[in-house]
């Protein structure tokens, strides 16, 4: 999970963003490279990021609106640069990091989702450094996007998201994530999946419901149809 101010005015650290490979970087962005591998903080790494890019305000309405007008061209850089340092974690952490912050405009979440958000987020589920970071910037979308967009992300990530519980089951931020995800996302895709998956995916979100102690907050954001899939499997 990134860290935030609150941490690092404490002086904790939570999972560090240390990069398993060093960035190909041109004289342009070897300064960049240089500054972000020298903290470990996701919140100064995403600020770095922004200056860098000239990416405008991301935490004003008049800076997302400057986003609006030069947004094709701000995600021209950003995926140069993730295409060029696909494996250097800080690097593709942080170009997600500022999708997530840029989706809190509805307008530019949709832009940013059908642009091949997916395809750039999955990759870091893979990353320690950068998995609590992905798993946060996933519930951002999943949260306030609509039943297409939930859709989408059930199809492309449940399986996924099933097999991160199986595989770090006392991380409690991968399961609560993981489950805050599956159970905004699943209602849409319920009955138009095949039924082998579907039956894995839902059985394994209400194992996870129980085996964690989930919140109301969670069960809640299972809607009816889901619900009553889970009567049988009980």
């Amino acid at each position: 999970m990134p860290s935030s101010g609150r941490n690092r005015a404490r002086g904790s650290r939570t999972q560090g963003a240390r990069p398993r490979n060093t960035a190909r970087a041109g004289p342009s962005s070897s300064r960049y490279i240089g500054d972000i591998d020298g903290t470990d903080i996701w919140d100064d790494i995403l600020r770095l990021t922004c200056a860098y890019f000239n990416i405008p305000d991301l935490w004003s309405r008049h800076g997302l609106k400057k986003v609006h007008a030069d947004f094709d061209n701000i995600h021209e850089r950003l995926e140069e640069a993730y295409q060029s340092n696909p494996e250097h974690e800080k690097v593709v952490g942080a170009i997600v990091s500022v999708y997530a912050k840029m989706s809190e405009d509805a307008i530019l979440r949709d832009k940013i989702f059908h642009r091949g958000f997916m395809q750039r987020l999955l990759p870091l589920f893979e990353m320690d450094s950068c998995r609590h970071l992905a798993l946060h910037a996933l519930n951002v979308f999943t949260h306030h996007g609509g039943n297409g967009v939930r859709a989408e992300i059930a199809k492309q990530s449940a399986p996924t998201l099933v097999r991160l519980i199986d595989r770090y089951p006392d991380d409690p931020v991968v399961a609560d994530r993981a489950i805050t995800t599956l159970c905004y996302s699943v209602t849409p895709v319920i009955g138009t999946w095949n039924p082998t998956l579907q039956t894995r995916v839902l059985y394994a979100t209400l194992i996870c419901l129980v085996s964690f102690g989930s919140s109301p907050t969670h069960l809640k954001n299972l809607q009816p149809p889901a619900m009553s899939y889970f009567m049988p499997l009980s």
